[in-house]
């Protein structure tokens, strides 16, 4: 990650990883010209078999201070949460515990990155980080978020949303597509945030020279330009819209191949298509939501530059 292989001089970092994605034998590779400080998530998270809100923020805190004590002026962290989809005791206090963080940490010098993988999460787990964290990162890319609320408000504003978390994560969801500036970052955040938002078993994303697809099965992401193609849909007709000064007008089809049920979306005039596929039927109300976020797509769409061959324009934001 950027984040960290960018450290200056005077920085430390730090990660805390989780051996539940085999992330654990991958740093070494990960971060070839230094060493960060790795911890993993069963001895720090989970240490004795649970998980402990203060004994962690304690953590976060001892950690900052140590550095800070031998002249470091500043330490980047990344954490892995899949710790918090084991079961163990205390992990439902997982989305408070991650709001009260940042009143802790104030004024400390550390940053800390909570990596989420947004297809392993449940819609509330995802609502709830998108509330209690003051910045997002997509891809490469740090965004402020606007859907941010202070740890005193968090667990009101959780207990409300939350009632019909996909309901609420779709205006959120709307916000950040609208502000990716590239083709393939778009391909890839419809791969990774669709299955949250309808329940799919693989994305196929095709656009401006981008493919992308994601098995949700696998949890595999394939961006490289060599993904498999979508079934073929031979299938009715289930909405149109048109064209108008800000949105690509396009379609959705819904049919079947085999056991599987594909949703398509195409856009007038482009070679675009974004499908979505399960095996059994997808609800009417799911076929509505599919529409209404394909035509949130026709208006990114409609913004990004057509330059043809994914224009990629990819860099930290922030």
């Amino acid at each position: 990650m950027r984040f960290l292989r960018s450290i200056g001089p005077d920085e430390n970092a730090l990660c805390v990883l989780d051996p539940s994605r085999d992330s654990l034998h991958e740093s070494p590779e990960a971060f070839p010209d230094f060493a960060p400080a790795t911890y993993s998530t069963s001895n720090v998270h989970l240490d004795g078999g649970y998980f402990d809100p203060a004994r962690m923020r304690g953590f976060w805190r001892t950690r900052s201070l140590e550095a800070a004590s031998r002249g470091v002026r500043h330490l980047r962290a990344v954490a892995e949460m899949a710790w918090a989809l084991r079961g163990l005791p205390g992990t439902e206090h997982a989305e408070v515990f991650e709001s009260s963080l940042n009143p802790a940490l104030a004024g400390l010098p550390i940053s800390v990155i909570c990596q989420y993988g947004s297809t392993r999460f449940p819609p509330r787990i995802l609502l709830a980080m998108l509330l209690n964290h003051p910045k997002v990162v997509i891809g490469e890319r740090v965004f402020s978020n606007p859907f941010y609320v202070d740890h005193d408000e968090f667990p009101a504003r959780l207990e409300r949303l939350g009632t019909d978390p996909i309901d609420a994560l779709i205006p959120i969801w709307r916000h950040f597509l609208h502000r990716l500036p590239s083709s393939r970052e778009l391909a890839t955040f419809l791969c990774n945030s669709l299955p949250s938002l309808i329940p799919s078993t693989s994305v196929f994303v095709r656009t401006d020279g981008v493919e992308c697809h994601f098995d949700t099965t696998l949890e595999a992401l394939n961006d490289n330009g060599h993904v498999a193609s979508p079934p073929g849909v031979f299938s009715r007709l289930f909405a149109l819209w048109a064209s108008s000064h800000e949105m690509l007008g396009g379609a959705v089809h819904v049919g079947t191949e085999g056991a599987q049920t594909v949703l398509d979306a195409t856009y007038e005039g482009l070679s675009t298509r974004v499908t979505l596929v399960r095996t059994g039927s997808f609800s009417s109300g799911e076929l509505i939501r599919f529409t209404g976020l394909a035509s949130a797509v026709g208006t990114a769409l409609a913004a990004l530059p057509r330059t043809g061959a994914g224009s990629d324009g990819t860099g930290p934001d922030g």
